[in-house]
């Protein structure tokens, strides 16, 4: 009998999973043709049919049943065989994952949970980032995965994935909006004394405050998005913060949204891996891509009601 590569037994498994040779060949980076033409080798290899085609539904024959679930066993075994050597190898005993300052972490806590019950020995260090230096560090193999609101610049050898925005708000503590109301919507011979509170991530390079309806007198400049957000609960000034990072903090009413009438922008979110080092946990993750672009869209949407 032919021999099965453990890329061939992912190729089985993932049809099976997704009903889709398309799906398969986005989550392995391979075009559907590829894919299409490794299945007719190893059919052929193996002098067996593994599905059924019925136009676009994709079933498991018998045989190709009883392969998968053989093959299922042999991929979860050297999950847990990689598992122990990550553990046991000091030079890799965590999974870096690069995430920008003012992405809404929250949308990755189904994620890490799922992560974390799969491969529970594999630890998972969150490493926020600033400056765009997350592409340069997952090219030299310090990150492992990457979430960032920069693209990836051209000369940088990984791969990349836009898969949504994060609206940009203006918002405040109610009552600081109440006590300023006619300071925010000053006219424009009047002199204002709003205080903005800013953070100095790669965010500012995304929106402008010199907006002609706020007079803002000075401003506050912070290292990081958890002093903002608690300056702004507090009611001492007033920010542009991305929405769905202050998603809980709209809701129970600690902060407001100041509407301008018109939109500020929008934070691109892209991610990005490099595949030198092809690993499942890597694997794992690009998989869930298609989650996080759809809980980005719900919970905007969500935020906006």
């Amino acid at each position: 009998m032919a021999k099965l590569s453990l890329d061939a037994l992912k190729i089985i498994n993932l049809i099976k999973l997704t009903g889709s040779f398309s799906t398969t060949a986005r989550l392995m980076n391979k075009t559907p043709s590829a894919i299409s033409y490794r299945v007719i080798c190893l059919e052929r290899n193996l002098g067996v049919k593994l599905f059924d085609r019925n136009g676009p539904l994709i079933s498991l024959t018998k045989e190709g049943e009883n392969i998968a679930t053989e093959g299922e066993w042999i991929l979860k075994a050297i999950d847990n065989l990689e598992c122990k050597l990550m553990i046991k190898n000091p030079r890799n005993p965590v999974f870096n994952l690069g995430v920008s300052e003012s992405f809404s972490i929250n949308l990755l806590g189904r994620s890490l949970h799922d992560f974390s019950v799969k491969y529970p020995k594999i630890k998972i260090k969150i490493n926020k980032m600033k400056d765009g230096s997350e592409w340069g560090d997952l090219e030299s193999s310090k990150l492992d995965f990457v979430i960032s609101n920069i693209s990836c610049p051209s000369q940088v050898d990984v791969k990349s994935k836009f898969i949504g925005e994060n609206k940009l708000i203006f918002c405040a503590a109610p009552e600081y909006i109440e006590r300023n109301h006619k300071k925010i919507w000053c006219q424009k011979d009047e002199e204002g004394e709003l205080l903005a509170i800013i953070t100095n991530s790669s965010l500012d390079s995304h929106v402008r405050y010199d907006i002609t309806q706020l007079k803002i007198k000075n401003k506050i400049l912070v290292n990081d998005f958890f002093t903002q957000f608690s300056l702004l609960e507090e009611g001492y000034g007033i920010g542009i913060v991305p929405m769905l990072a202050v998603k809980k903090q709209l809701d129970n009413q600690t902060l407001s949204i100041v509407d301008l009438g018109y939109e500020l922008g929008r934070e691109p979110v892209w991610v990005g891996w490099e595949n030198r080092n092809p690993s499942r946990y890597k694997s794992w993750w690009i998989e869930e891509l298609d989650k996080l672009k759809i809980a980005i869209q719900f919970d905007e949407q969500d935020a906006v009601q």
